[in-house]
């Protein structure tokens, strides 16, 4: 298999189709793979909501948002040094981003 290296998201953008087990998601994935210009992915064990997970934990983190908002440096032996200088925002486009480019990269040529 050969991946593509820069990966831009298509120009219309992703389909998620989100399933519960023994629903026929399976299936469908197949059947939608044998049309031309279609690659869906199969289960990823959760990744995105373990990316989404870690996101929320530091856009949501009191101690964080507590830092922030004093614009307080912690010293370099605080257990939070340089916590405060992470963009929750940034940090949740480049999960995103890594999701992408990591799991979702399209297949030049698909193996038989």
């Amino acid at each position: 298999m050969t991946f593509i290296t820069e990966f831009k998201h298509p120009e219309d953008g992703f389909v998620f189709i989100v399933t519960y087990g023994r629903s026929g998601s399976t299936l469908l994935q197949s059947l939608l793979n044998r049309i031309d210009g279609f690659q869906l992915r199969g289960e990823n064990n959760n990744t995105l909501f373990h990316l989404y997970s870690a996101w929320g934990a530091v856009k949501d983190s009191v101690p964080l948002d507590g830092l922030r908002t004093k614009g307080e440096e912690p010293a370099p032996d605080h257990p939070w040094y340089g916590s405060e200088k992470i963009g929750f925002d940034s940090f949740g486009r480049d999960l995103a981003r890594l999701f992408t480019q990591s799991v979702l990269p399209p297949i030049l040529s698909a193996a038989s």
